[in-house]
């Protein structure tokens, strides 16, 4: 039975999946979360040891062969390869048909920080060993917009396909886009969240500005120190509540709405203005009253400037 297009439809998260440092899947990241498991360990990817700090979130038990296959593999990039197999996870969450899901209306809206990890590697051969060393596969790979095309095609959805690479914004600004198409009408499912490989040049960009921690990332906290790098995936399916019930689907939230901001204050400082407002236009959107807010789920970074400037935005709406 087609589901009517309704332009002002209740929008609910069916599906969860990730790929991370302490679980693949959500029931392994649910249980490390709640038993306090850190995905923090020494870095093996390159060498640290003319840095101050050594430590990051790699994943060391992820195979893309257990979700992709093998023939497969070599064509992608790692942040491709884990944003499918978040995307696998959940579909199957979702009690979804992967071979039939190409047959609704689904598109695919995915955030980034540093989009597809083969182009760095790429450019330090080019650098180190000439343009004639380069992979021609791994320049295939090196378009940060493969991330959600690689996605669709593997599934074969042909719907809207976004790549939104507003950095630590992203995967939620992924969210917000997925719920407006879905709460138009326009489309059945949407696939939406945020991925990222681990990448030297964000560890060593980060390092270079003096935002890493050398041991562990402490938001909020007096003697905080900084942020910590790390890789994953994280992945939603979204569709309208009537969907879901017609599907006696498991709905694990309803997604009211969200507010937008830019401060355009500084590249990497924050502006305690521009949050709240993001903050106050959420709240105007789903008519939610400040009182009724019970939880906050903060950006956390660690760092001395964004935590006091993120606890002055929560402070100016919730005073």
């Amino acid at each position: 039975m087609e589901l009517k297009k309704v332009k002002n439809r209740r929008v609910v998260v069916t599906g969860l999946g990730v790929a991370s440092s302490v679980g693949i899947g959500k029931e392994d990241f649910w249980e490390s979360i709640v038993n306090g498991r850190s995905g923090i360990s020494k870095v093996t990817s390159f060498d640290t040891s003319d840095m101050r700090c050594h430590y990051a979130g790699e994943i060391k038990d992820y195979s893309p062969e257990d979700f992709i296959p093998k023939r497969k593999v070599k064509f992608l990039g790692r942040t491709s390869q884990l944003a499918i197999s978040s995307t696998y996870l959940a579909l199957k969450d979702a009690g979804i048909d992967t071979s039939k899901i190409k047959n609704k209306r689904t598109g695919v809206f995915i955030g980034t920080t540093m989009g597809e990890k083969p182009l760095a590697e790429s450019i330090n051969v080019w650098i180190k060993e000439g343009f004639e060393k380069v992979s021609r596969m791994k320049i295939m790979q090196s378009a940060a917009n493969n991330i959600p095309a690689n996605i669709a095609m593997f599934f074969k959805l042909q719907g809207p396909n976004y790549l939104i690479p507003t950095a630590c914004a992203a995967g939620n600004y992924a969210i917000g886009y997925g719920f407006d198409f879905i709460k138009r009408g326009d489309l059945d499912y949407a696939i939406v969240g945020g991925a990222d490989a681990f990448s030297e040049l964000a560890f060593i960009g980060f390092h270079r500005i003096y935002a890493m921690s050398p041991d562990k990332c402490r938001p909020f906290d007096k003697n905080r120190k900084g942020m910590m790098v790390g890789e994953g995936a994280g992945i939603l399916l979204l569709e309208s509540l009537e969907s879901a019930l017609q599907r006696n689907a498991t709905i694990y939230a309803e997604i009211a709405g969200y507010g937008l901001s830019c401060d355009a204050f500084h590249m990497t400082a924050s502006d305690p203005e521009g949050m709240s407002k993001a903050i106050l236009k959420a709240l105007e959107y789903t008519q939610t009253s400040r009182e009724e807010v019970d939880y906050i789920n903060a950006h956390g970074t660690g760092t001395q400037g964004n935590d006091k400037n993120e606890c002055a935005a929560i402070k100016k709406v919730f005073k």
